[in-house]
């Protein structure tokens, strides 16, 4: 019992000493970029753990390029599977995708769960119109869609974590 306190007092100091000076994606987080950025645009960058902008915004069948300027890889998985899929986007590589319809679709990198994005898909939609969106609604549903992802992401990448150092029962 005194030689499993021992090592999990080392494991914690180890932790304490060398999680500073990691990164937040080599921790499995995301983004940290303060503020959350929107653009027309069809390129978005993943830099820094980030998706940049976090917000793209596009016309139907406008189609959005995904490209990997960071060192290490990522996804692109769009919520619930709507596009993209588990397919790791190497440094320097990319990834496309065309979007025929409107709305607002969030995305996010499964290998860094708080690294997140949202593309809006702005056209002549009769739902749209029906439902008497605006632009700000639109704008609204994205920051939310990316706020929420961002949470999940978190809680996901925290439960992770705390598996992998919690000491096994009887230890």
């Amino acid at each position: 019992m005194r030689t499993a306190r021992v090592a999990t007092l080392l494991v914690a100091t180890a932790f304490a000493v060398l999680l500073p000076a990691s990164t937040a994606a080599a921790g499995g987080g995301g983004c940290h970029r303060p503020g959350m950025t929107d653009e027309a645009t069809t390129e978005v960058s993943m830099r820094q753990a980030c998706f940049g902008p976090t917000v793209a915004r596009v016309g139907v069948g406008d189609t959005v390029r995904f490209t990997n300027d960071d060192p290490m890889g990522h996804m692109v998985t769009g919520a619930g599977g709507v596009f993209g899929d588990h397919t790791e986007i190497r440094p320097g590589g990319a990834v496309e995708h065309t979007f025929d319809q409107a709305g607002v679709f969030p995305y996010y990198c499964v290998l860094h769960p708080s690294m997140v994005g949202a593309v809006v898909v702005e056209g002549a939609s009769t739902a749209g119109a029906a439902a008497g969106s605006s632009s700000g609604d639109v704008t609204a549903a994205a920051a939310g869609a990316v706020a929420a992802l961002t949470a999940l992401g978190v809680v996901a990448a925290r439960r992770r974590w705390t598996r992998t150092i919690e000491p096994s029962p009887g230890a």
